[in-house]
């Protein structure tokens, strides 16, 4: 079908299959897409303000990542789940900067997912998650996404993998004050400067200056951070490549 900037308002087309559409600047207004599937069609600066597409998927169709996320349900599982979707029809069509938008979208309803898991506010978090074993894993997935999100912006941010690297670095050279400053002073230290020179210079590598060393184990954690971040860098490198 061809509806190319067509309106359709009050619409409910829950269900339908929609196969080689043509809706390019169309505008839909609370409009119903309930388990809707839509094959190799053209969604393209299309409008959906205030529709549902609740279990809806996209197989090979070109839409808009940032129309598409606004109307997302907003109970947290079923956006995950069609985020998934949507993630896997950009990778079909070669969209990979829409990948990327799907991908930080999906993580963000997970995580709204596990903390609402946790808080068991409503009804269906009450009854899913009882007991320790349910909490207690909601809780590992909720703080490990946190943590990527934090060490490198799970693969989808490479400066945040600079970031931490920094963070952490500078984190573990305000600990080794406790162990240097009582043996050289804090004057030889250059007001620290080198606490943290010394640090960078063992995460890289490159031959520190063994007056400013610290505790041992603070050595040992920017060794084993320095593979680390080895080998997220080349994970990043490689996604970036591949999607080229």
């Amino acid at each position: 079908m061809n509806a190319n900037k067509a309106q359709f308002i009050d619409c409910d087309f829950s269900y339908s299959v929609f196969e080689r559409a043509y809706f390019r600047s169309a505008t839909f207004r609370n409009c119903k897409f309930v388990g809707c599937r839509f094959y190799d069609s053209n969604l393209r600066g299309v409008s959906f303000s205030a529709s549902d597409f609740r279990y809806a998927t996209f197989h090979r169709t070109l839409l808009e990542p940032i129309e598409m996320i606004a109307v997302l349900p907003q109970e947290p599982n079923l956006k995950r789940d069609i985020l998934q979707n949507l993630r896997a029809n950009a990778a079909e069509i070669g969209d990979f900067s829409s990948q990327r938008d799907f991908v930080l979208a999906e993580i963000g309803a997970a995580i709204d997912h596990e903390k609402r898991a946790l808080k068991g506010k409503e009804d269906y978090y009450r009854v899913k998650y009882q007991g320790f074993v349910p909490k207690a894993r909601a809780t590992l997935s909720y703080l490990g996404l946190m943590f990527s999100g934090l060490l490198w912006g799970h693969g989808e941010r490479p400066l945040r993998l600079i970031g931490s690297a920094i963070f952490f670095i500078a984190a573990l050279s305000l600990l080794n004050l406790w162990a240097v400053i009582p043996r050289v002073g804090w004057t030889e230290t250059g007001a620290g400067l080198k606490l943290i020179g010394y640090c960078f210079d063992k995460f890289w590598d490159a031959g520190p200056d063994i007056r400013f060393r610290g505790f041992v184990f603070v050595d040992y954690l920017l060794i084993a951070m320095r593979y680390v971040y080895i080998g997220l860098f080349i994970s990043v490198m490689f996604k970036s490549i591949s999607h080229r």
